[in-house]
């Protein structure tokens, strides 16, 4: 839904990503910050989740609340793990601000 949603990876341990979008006269910004239990969660047959998933999840939900993004990555991520167990921390967090 936005088009500049900027990504930056700070560390192997930490992914930050952001967009700024004009609407009306403010500017909002948004930033989620992950361990790498987000982008190395795998699925029954071994498949990591990846970053150009998180990537994308990011880039379709910017639009959304900060608390509905959150819900909807736990969701995403437990479906894709589906009965797979779960060998890392998977941490998150998102913060918008206007």
């Amino acid at each position: 839904m936005f088009d500049d949603v900027s990504l930056q990876e700070w560390d192997p341990f930490a992914l930050t990503c952001s967009s700024k979008s004009q609407t009306r006269a403010n500017t909002l910004q948004r930033i989620e910050i992950g361990t790498d239990g987000v982008w190395e969660m795998q699925n029954e047959e071994g498949v990591l989740y990846g970053k150009e998933r998180l990537y994308e999840f990011i880039r379709e939900n910017a639009h959304l609340p900060a608390s509905e993004i959150s819900s909807r990555l736990y969701e995403v991520l437990d479906r894709f793990r589906g009965s797979g167990g779960q060998d890392d921390d998977v941490t998150f967090v998102i913060i918008k601000v206007q």
